[in-house]
C-alpha cells in the first residue's frame, strides 16, 4: 500500500515540475498558465500535476492498448498522435472546468515539440526519483 501512495506521489510531484519548467523556462512552445490565486503557485501546480498524471498515466494507457493495432501498422507513430492529443484534451479539460485556471497550447508543431520534452523529461524524472 505505500508503494502505490509513494508512486502516486512521485508521478504528481514529477508531472507537475515538468508543467511548471516548460510553461516558465520554454516560452518558444507557447505552454502557458495562469494562475488566478495569486503567489499561491504550489496549489496550482499540485493541482495540474494531478490532472496531467490522470490523462497522462491512466487515459493514455488506456488509449494506447485500444489503438495497439493501429500502432503495430504505423510502426508506433500513433504514440505521438496520441501524445499531442492528449495534451490538447488536457488543455480544454483544465479551460472548461472551474477552476480558474486556464492554460495556452500552442500550434501543431509547438504541441509536437511539447510533447517530446514532456515525454523526455517524464522518462529523466522517473528514473530520479
Amino acid at each position: 500500500m505505500l508503494r502505490i501512495i509513494t508512486y502516486f506521489a512521485s508521478s504528481v510531484i514529477a508531472n507537475a515540475i515538468i508543467l511548471y519548467v516548460v510553461s516558465t523556462y520554454i516560452p518558444q512552445l507557447w505552454f502557458s498558465i495562469s494562475n488566478p490565486w495569486g503567489g499561491n503557485i504550489y496549489m496550482v501546480f499540485a493541482i495540474l500535476g494531478t490532472l496531467f498524471w490522470l490523462f497522462n498515466g491512466i487515459i493514455k494507457s488506456i488509449i494506447k492498448v485500444l489503438t495497439l493495432p493501429f500502432a503495430i501498422i504505423t510502426l508506433g507513430l500513433s504514440s505521438v498522435v496520441i501524445n499531442i492529443a492528449i495534451i490538447y484534451v488536457f488543455g480544454y479539460v483544465i479551460n472548461t472546468s472551474s477552476l480558474g485556471i486556464q492554460v495556452l497550447v500552442g500550434g501543431l508543431v509547438q504541441t509536437l515539440i511539447l510533447s517530446c520534452v514532456i515525454a523526455f523529461a517524464y522518462f529523466i524524472l522517473k528514473k530520479v526519483l
